[in-house]
């Protein structure tokens, strides 16, 4: 089974970009991440950072060879996959090449198209037996090469976001960071319910999924109010049909969206959370 493992920095510099754009990139790089891990399973690695690039790296890049040396947004994705001999890593961006040492090879063409629009450059390293490693790097905007300054403004809210499937996780996480929210992963919900117990006060809201193996979203609901009584809930589920969720209706802390669900829908009921979380209510 693949995990995600995230080393996410925070207050990083702004950059120009289409955020659905972006997150089709971490989605094809994952995607192609766990067909590479196959059934052996493994760790997939994401993280973000600002890093001083030297030419060298550039001049390695899959695309963007002609940019300036100096600091960079950076987002890694790595396996611990088969990796790929040097014959195939100069073809994995070809259209419709797919090979099995490279998992199906979805979405290379159009990653390497998106980073070129966005004038970022592409940087891929792969051995056999050692995994692959992709480093896209995008510029900030002028004047903001360094890092912003801690918010001392008020505390950001954090959500625990709770799915079994790890890509609507990742996306719904970072639908979150990109509203302004601070946000925490958890696959499973006996994995929700230690990063909670960890630290109860951390999380002021939580979306779950109804359907999960093991422990499902209303058992792990019922756990973590014992923690946190009034804690808010939003629940996700493309299982429309399930019948406690009449009880949501009587709660005002409790909340239900349909998957897939629009931002609209999401920004509107942690708009009137994050008023009450504010308010003390």
């Amino acid at each position: 089974m693949a995990r995600l493992e995230m080393q996410l920095a925070a207050h990083l510099p702004a950059i120009s970009g289409d955020a659905s754009q972006l997150r089709q990139i971490v989605l094809n790089l994952v995607t192609n991440a766990s067909d590479a891990l196959g059934d052996e399973g493994g760790a997939i690695r994401i993280g973000t950072a600002l890093e001083s690039i030297a030419p060298e790296e550039l001049a390695a890049c899959a695309t963007g060879t002609e940019l300036p040396a100096g600091r960079y947004v950076v987002l890694t994705v790595s396996d611990e996959g088969r990796g790929m001999a040097p014959a195939t890593l100069a073809r994995i961006f070809d259209p419709f090449f797919t090979t099995k040492f490279a998992g199906r090879g979805l979405g290379l063409a159009a990653v390497l198209g998106i980073v070129r629009s966005h004038g970022g450059a592409l940087h891929v390293a792969s051995r056999p037996g050692r995994g692959s490693t992709f480093r896209l790097l995008l510029p900030p905007l002028p004047d903001q090469t360094e890092p912003a300054a801690s918010d001392t403004g008020p505390a950001k809210p954090t959500v625990l976001v709770v799915d079994d499937d790890e890509p609507v996780c990742l996306v719904t996480a970072e639908l979150l960071r990109s509203m302004q929210y601070e946000a925490v992963s958890a696959h499973s919900g006996e994995e929700a319910l230690e990063i909670f117990k960890a630290d109860p006060a951390r999380f002021t809201f939580v979306m779950l999924d109804v359907v999960m193996p093991g422990m499902g979203g209303f058992e792990l609901m019922a756990r973590l109010r014992v923690l946190q009584p009034d804690l808010r809930v939003l629940i996700m589920s493309g299982h429309t049909g399930h019948a406690r969720l009449d009880e949501i209706t009587t709660d005002p802390r409790l909340a239900y969206v349909t998957k897939p669900f629009h931002r609209a829908r999401l920004e509107e009921i942690l708009a009137g959370w994050f008023k009450a979380w504010r308010s003390g209510d």
